[in-house]
């Protein structure tokens, strides 16, 4: 599976883009955020990265 995350400009702040193909299907998922939402994602996934890695077991599925 190819996973591929792109961020762009949207006149209310960034347009998220996630792209995933598996094969033949293909998938893609676009959000339009504020500033203010995409800084409050980015530090909730600097969270569970950060409490991932101190696990005994890190999971790239967690």
């Amino acid at each position: 599976m190819n996973v591929q995350v792109e961020v762009g400009v949207s006149p209310s702040g960034v347009l998220l883009s996630v792209k995933q193909n598996d094969g033949r299907l293909h998938q893609l998922v676009a959000v339009e955020l504020t500033n203010h939402e995409a800084l409050e994602i980015a530090n909730l996934i600097k969270k569970r990265v950060a409490e991932n890695q101190q696990t005994a077991n890190p999971s790239e599925l967690n």
